[in-house]
């Protein structure tokens, strides 16, 4: 049975990929008609695998690399990172915040270990240890300030999780 899960597994995520792949080339198509199609697109790529202190995850080093490479034969602009610690992490979104100004399209896909508390949502840095619910303010990664960064303007905004 074990076997059977594995291969499940993996065609799920490469389904998952493919249709991410799909969704990135159809926000591009989903600008207004008279668009001018060299308009920017900016895309976030975060692929974490590597915890120190919570399970490693095979594939979303690999997956994220995958549509990094997906997202820029397309035309975006990418803004990676890859087995991030907070502090990286902080970084990308800085980096990416600072880029997705006149965008037409701002794009997030992150690969990793993430929770759900009291309907906030968190990505967890390679570095996050969680003792209580309050480290999450202060460990981790709240989905709420990239979203805030993405809806500053008029645009279209995909997020793949």
């Amino acid at each position: 049975m074990t076997g059977r899960w594995s291969r499940t597994c993996t065609a799920l995520r490469r389904l998952a990929a493919a249709a991410a792949a799909g969704l990135a080339a159809t926000a591009m198509g989903v600008l207004p008609a008279g668009a001018d199609t060299n308009e920017r697109r900016v895309a976030l790529v975060v692929g974490n695998g590597a915890y120190r202190d919570a399970p490693a995850l095979e594939n979303p080093l690999s997956d994220a690399k995958a549509m990094s490479a997906a997202l820029k034969r397309i035309g975006f602009e990418v803004v990676e990172g890859y087995d991030l610690d907070l502090e990286g992490m902080r970084k990308v979104v800085g980096q990416y915040a600072g880029k997705i100004d006149g965008a037409k399209v701002a794009f997030v896909y992150y690969a990793g270990h993430g929770v759900a508390v009291a309907g906030e949502n968190y990505f967890l840095p390679t570095d996050t240890v969680l003792r209580s619910e309050a480290d999450l303010d202060f460990k981790a990664m709240n989905m709420s300030l990239v979203l805030r960064q993405m809806q500053r303007e008029d645009r279209v905004n995909v997020v793949i999780l």
